[in-house]
């Protein structure tokens, strides 16, 4: 998302079990004290270059419009939690002549999707790209 919000070249986006917001993720999930977090956060940022509270695709998400979008994510997702795909659709609807769909996987966990039904997965994806691409 943070890709296709910059680069008009790309010309649809599926996304499955996508995070709104960075660093509100690692601050929940990391495990990390919070007394450590934010020189942990401070670390990563001198080591690597990665200001986690600059990664929020729910920032720039509306950007992707008018190109269409695919939000994919399981409501027992225990990483990424369901409601970050509630967040990204609505954000991504307030782009221009948005066209944003979303699947929601019942009962299903992080990313499991293409596991749990591979074939219906895979189809539609596909035919999510055959209509966005034509």
């Amino acid at each position: 998302m943070l890709a296709a919000a910059q680069e008009p070249a790309i010309q649809a986006v599926v996304t499955d079990s996508a995070f709104a917001e960075a660093s509100s993720l690692i601050r929940e999930k990391s495990g990390v004290p919070g007394i450590l977090l934010p020189e942990c956060l401070l670390a990563a940022k001198l080591l690597y270059g990665i200001d986690y509270d600059q990664v929020g695709p729910v920032d720039v998400v509306a950007k992707i419009a008018p190109r269409p979008l695919l939000l994919i994510h399981g409501t027992a997702d225990d990483l990424v939690p369901f409601e970050n795909m509630l967040q990204l659709a609505a954000a991504a609807r307030k782009g221009h002549d948005a066209h944003v769909q979303t699947w929601t996987l019942p009962g299903m966990a992080h990313v499991s999707g293409i596991v749990q039904d591979r074939s219906e997965y895979v189809q539609r994806i596909v035919t999510f790209f055959q209509k966005a691409l034509n």
